[in-house]
This record gives C-alpha cells, structure tokens and sequence, in this order.
C-alpha cells in the first residue's frame, strides 16, 4: 500500500535490509553535463519513502515503516509527530483530508475528515473574517484524530500506541526549535501578548514562560505527551464524548466559544471518491470539495487544452524559466483557475 504524501523533506528507511541508495540523476540531453558538487543527491529508496514538513516528523513515520508497519500506519504516526514539532501548522485538533491508493482494492479514494460548523455557530454577529483568526470563536470541531484512527482502524497494521510513540517521545524529552518554529513562535508572539486569557498559557507552553524564545530552545511539551498517552490508550472516545472533550468544550466556553458536545460527535471521518483528470498520459487524483483541489485540476485542463493545439517537439518539454513560452503558458493557466466562478464544472474526466 502506499500514501500519497505532503509535500516537504524526505526521510529514507534504513532498517535491515532496508538500503538507501543515492544517485545523481543523469544530465538532461537538452543541457550540457554540469558538475553536482554542493548539491544535494537525489533520494531514493527500495522499500518506502516518507515526506514530511518537518525531518523529525519524516523520521517518525520511517521508523514505522522500518518496524513493519504500512503507509497507512507510517502517514498517522507522521501526523502525530507533527502535532509536537508543528503544532501552529498541524495537530490531532485540526481538520483534513488523506488521498489513498488502497493496493488491496486497486483504487484510489479520499478520507474526509473535515468536521461540520458548530450548529451554534453565530454567522449573524459576525461583519468580517478578521474575528475568526483568533479566540474562541475560530475553533471548530477537531477532525484529525478521527481520520488518523480510521486510516488507522480500516488499513493499518499497527496498534495506536506504537504510532503515537515517537509523538509522544518528543513531546515528553523535548527537541530543539529550528527557523521556521522561531519565525512561528515569535511572530504571534507580539499579538498574543494582548490577549490577557491566551498569553499566560501560551507563553507556558511555547516559550517556558519567557515570553520568547532563541535559537537552540529546547521546547518540552509535558502536558501534550500525557495528553497523547491517554488518546492511545483509551482511543478517541477520549475527545468524542469522554473526559478530554469535556475539558475542551469548558474552556472554549469560558473563552467566548461555541462549540458542543454534539460538535465533537458529529466530527466522523467519511471515505469518498476523489475526483481525477488525464493529464500526459497519468491520472491525477484530488479530494472532492470542499477541499480545493479542483483548482489544481483545473490548471491541468487548461495545459491540456493549450498543449493540443501546438505540435510537440520530440521528447518531453519541461516547463520553467528555461522555456519561457511554457512558463508563460502554467503562469496564464494558474491565474485563470483562480478567478474562474465555473471552476467546479471540471470535477471529472
């Protein structure tokens, strides 16, 4: 079975017999053969791959895989880390969507887990978006946790405890911040200092209670690693109805929230068939919307499109500063895909 991943860094998995090899890969017959050095080698691996916005996160993932486990198993186990090691771009509280290839049944199908609006949710007293970026108010229903246990549950081999193993580890030990967390902590850091309910608690958490942080911080999150303990012991029933959403509902009611109980129940992961279009001979697959894939798909018609009525050169043509005819082409195409009102009309081929 495989994945398909996010973009980001690449983890290889070395485990027994598990080899990395590393290769250059040959000069373009359109470009003159250059030296490499300085450059990174292309990856690549004979029994998985994982790609992941964090290194440690990507790491999470290719133990598992290295231990037996499956793509299923390796994308759940990389979620969880990066819920500790990202926790203000991702985390069990969030909500998404997982495109699969399911080897088993030779087809590719979509998890949604994106979580319905609270039925209590004010949309009368709101005038703009700028009061849904912070508060209380900006929380919805928590869908992760349940797409990670059903990809989990339904195609995975795995227990939860193994997957959220690493998460917790470096939730619990600790691990040193790098650019990008520095650039997210301190960049909301000025804004939340006038928030008098989420300042404390954030600057706890984040920052030790600095109030900041440097380079070489080592961010421990005790409360997140017991948090996820009980999840792999007790299951999600812990958030869905149990103890943890209980908790949670009582705090972002203190906050101004308006999220229930009946919120989080109604936070259920639903498999779905993706939508696809034939672009160069391979089909590409995206979540159904509300996801907004088909934009991307979109773009790919329109190449299609433009391609047809031009007579292709020998060879494959690569799109980039190189060829600025193609270039210009992919730049028109994105641009219209945006502002297109009919861009929903695409959905299948």
């Amino acid at each position: 079975m495989s994945l398909f991943p996010p973009a980001g860094q690449l983890s290889a998995i070395r485990s027994g017999r598990d080899r990395v090899e590393s290769a250059r890969s040959p000069a373009s017959e359109e470009e003159p053969r250059m030296l490499q050095h300085g450059k990174r080698p292309t990856i690549t691996s004979r029994h998985g791959m994982v790609a992941a916005a964090h290194p440690l996160a990507a790491a999470a993932g290719a133990r598992i895989l290295a231990n037996g486990g499956n793509a299923f198993d390796a994308a759940v186990a990389t979620a969880a880390a990066l819920n500790v090691v990202e926790p203000y771009m991702s985390g069990l509280a969030g909500r998404g969507v997982a495109t699969c290839y399911i080897a088993r049944e030779k087809r590719v199908r979509t998890l949604d887990f994106v979580g319905p609006i609270s039925k209590n949710f004010p949309v009368d007293k709101l005038s703009n978006r700028s009061q849904l970026q912070r508060g209380a108010l900006a929380v919805g229903a928590p869908g992760n946790l349940a797409g990670w246990c059903e990809l989990n549950g339904t195609h995975g081999k795995k227990k939860l405890p193994e997957l959220f193993a690493p998460a917790i580890a470096l939730a619990r030990d600790g691990f040193q911040l790098i650019e990008f967390n520095l650039e997210e902590i301190q960049g909301v850091a000025g804004e939340l200092a006038g928030h008098k309910q989420l300042h404390p608690e954030w600057s706890r958490v984040y920052t030790a209670g600095a109030g900041t942080v440097k380079p070489g911080f080592v961010l421990k999150q005790p409360d997140l690693a017991r948090t996820l303990e009980a999840l792999a012991s007790e299951g999600p029933g812990l958030l869905y109805g149990g103890a943890l959403g209980k908790k949670i509902i009582e705090r972002l009611t203190e906050l101004g929230g308006c999220l229930v109980m009946d919120d989080l129940m109604a936070a259920k992961a639903t498999w779905r068939d993706p939508i696809a279009v034939s672009y160069r001979g391979r089909t590409v697959h995206v979540p159904p919307p509300p996801c907004e894939g088909f934009q991307f798909l979109l773009t790919l018609r329109i190449l299609t499109a433009s391609r047809s009525t031009a007579r292709q050169s020998s060879g494959r043509r690569r799109i980039g500063p190189s060829r600025p005819p193609l270039f210009r082409q992919l730049t028109r195409a994105t641009r219209h895909r945006f502002r297109s009102p009919t861009a929903t009309a695409i959905c299948c081929a």
